[in-house]
């Protein structure tokens, strides 16, 4: 990656979003996690174990948890397939990855992302229906959990450990 594309990522990226938080609708979450995944695409046509590459999506989860620590996702029923997407997009930033870490963050990030969505969605209901209803509604949670059922046998117990969590959280 070269410096041009680590600055914008990292310092340039960062500020917009920062200095839109005041802004935040769930359509602006939206074009945030579409960004990212723009980000992301520039540096997929690489070898998964090429250090660029790797540095690379280091820094697209980076950019994910920042947004998330910030308060920066607001999620709506309205999006429930633009946001399966987004979340099926993520999956690759650890998917071919043998780095335990990136393996660690990303499940600990895609934690974080449901743990959001049940906040926003699915706690403020009462109505249990309604709550089947929306979780219906997603595409995304089979995907994840194909994907998570890969990581519960992994090799690092950090790695399986999060992949256990990221299971209760979704159950």
């Amino acid at each position: 990656m070269t410096q041009v594309k680590s600055y914008i990522l990292g310092y340039l990226l960062p500020k917009a979003i920062n200095r839109s938080l005041k802004f935040l609708t769930p359509k602006l979450t939206l074009i945030y996690l579409q960004v990212i995944e723009k980000a992301m695409q520039i540096e997929m046509h690489m070898r998964p174990l090429l250090e660029a590459k790797v540095k690379h999506l280091q820094l697209i989860q980076k950019l994910h948890l920042e947004l998330l620590e910030c308060k920066g996702v607001q999620f709506s029923r309205e999006y429930l397939n633009e946001y399966a997407d987004q979340f099926v997009s993520f999956l690759s930033t650890f998917k071919a990855s043998r780095e335990e870490v990136n393996r660690r963050n990303g499940l600990k990030i895609l934690r974080l992302y449901m743990d959001e969505f049940y906040k926003q969605l699915l706690a403020p209901l009462s109505d249990h229906k309604e709550k089947e209803a929306i979780l219906k509604g997603t595409t995304f949670m089979t995907k994840v959990t194909a994907e998570l059922l890969v990581h519960l046998s992994d090799y690092f117990d950090t790695v399986r450990e999060e992949a256990q969590l990221l299971l209760v959280c979704m159950i």
